[in-house]
């Protein structure tokens, strides 16, 4: 995704839990992976963008037989913000695959 403060926005973040004994001593802890801003799928602030995923599927509409155009649903992107996903990230490319 894109933001107005990060071009290249992560939608996954991290909670470190670290547990100290009474004397500061390091005795545990625990990384936790989760998904932030699932609103984001479907609203976006003016001047953010969609999941980079989500953009580079439409840019390859035609190879995976979508049909339709990118803009025409609000959560869409439109066809300069597929070419810039498509240009920051090289395209969709094997990783990004659908399986047939």
């Amino acid at each position: 995704a894109s933001t107005n403060r990060n071009p290249n926005s992560s939608r996954f973040g991290r909670f470190v839990k670290m547990v100290f004994t009474a004397e500061q001593t390091l005795v545990g802890g625990e990384l936790e992976t989760y998904l932030l801003e699932k609103s984001r799928v479907v609203r976006q602030n003016k001047g953010e963008r969609n999941f980079h995923s989500l953009h580079m599927m439409l840019a390859e509409r035609r190879e995976l037989d979508l049909g339709g155009e990118g803009g025409r649903f609000r959560c869409m992107p439109t066809k300069a913000s597929l070419a810039a996903a498509t240009n920051n990230r090289g395209g969709g490319g094997p990783e990004m695959a659908i399986p047939q």
